[in-house]
This record gives structure tokens, sequence and C-alpha cells, in this order.
């Protein structure tokens, strides 16, 4: 199992009109998007992204098989978001990313994508599995050195 503390990527996203709905709040679905973002984002701390995944790991792509946010307080256009990601938790095929969205000191939003290495298992694009996540992949988001 991994040791040492995890990676953590922070960053502020400034809330716009485009991101709100009629009543100028967010319109819930960005939150995911900046999820998304953020995961990449988190991956970049380790100085990855999905083509060095795919080219070291040999896998199709680390897939989101769940997604969930719990909504604590509104945010309106020309809010700051302050986000911080990290991998909460893993699991032989699968690991959680644990994101905490604040506005002014207050939480906003926490979520959680539970994502999976995934590689093909026959010609076809849509033969894929999930397979066990690499030691070296857990190493290096934990803070340590991949052991390459």
């Amino acid at each position: 199992m991994p040791t040492g503390n995890p990676l953590k990527y922070c960053t502020k996203i400034r809330v716009s009109w485009g991101h709100c709905d009629a009543a100028e709040i967010i319109y819930y679905p960005n939150y995911f998007e900046w999820f998304d973002q953020c995961f990449h984002g988190l991956l970049g701390v380790a100085d990855l992204d999905q083509r060095k995944l795919r080219e070291t790991f040999t896998i199709v792509g680390t897939g989101a098989i769940n997604a969930t946010g719990q909504f604590v307080s509104a945010v309106t256009y020309g809010d700051i978001l302050e986000t911080c990601s990290y991998i909460e938790s893993w699991s032989e095929r699968s690991f959680t990313v644990y994101h905490r969205f604040e506005a002014e000191g207050r939480l906003v939003v926490e979520g959680r994508e539970v994502r999976l290495f995934l590689a093909r298992t026959g010609e076809s694009e849509s033969d894929i599995t999930a397979i066990p996540i690499p030691e070296a992949f857990k190493a290096r988001m934990s803070g340590g050195k991949s052991p390459d």
C-alpha cells in the first residue's frame, strides 16, 4: 500500500455568468466538469497525463464509474471557487478522488469520483475491463517515487 502524503491539486475557478442558471447560481453539472478537470490537474502534479498513463501502463484510460457531489452552499457569477483534490482511497481495481470546493472560506461542495484503470481485452473498442491499479501509480500519486 502507498505511503506518504497524497499529492494534492489546488486551484481557483472564477465563476462566470455562463456557469450559472436562471437563479444566478452555478448550474450543478459544471461541478462535475470541474471535478474531472481537477483530477487531470492532479495527474499533472505527478507529471502524468492520460497519454503518459497509456504509454506507461498500457491502459485505455482512467474511466469514472461513479461521481457524486454534496452541494452545501450556493455560489454565483463573480465568485471565486478555491478547489483542492486528492486521491482519498484505493482498492484493488479502483481509486476514489476527493474534491473540496470553497468560496470565501465556506464549504460549497464536496465531491467524489471513483475511477478505474481500464485496459483493452479484445479487438473491439468496447472490449475493455478494469485491471488492478499498478503499485507504481499508487506510489506516485501518494507522494512517493515511482519504481518505474
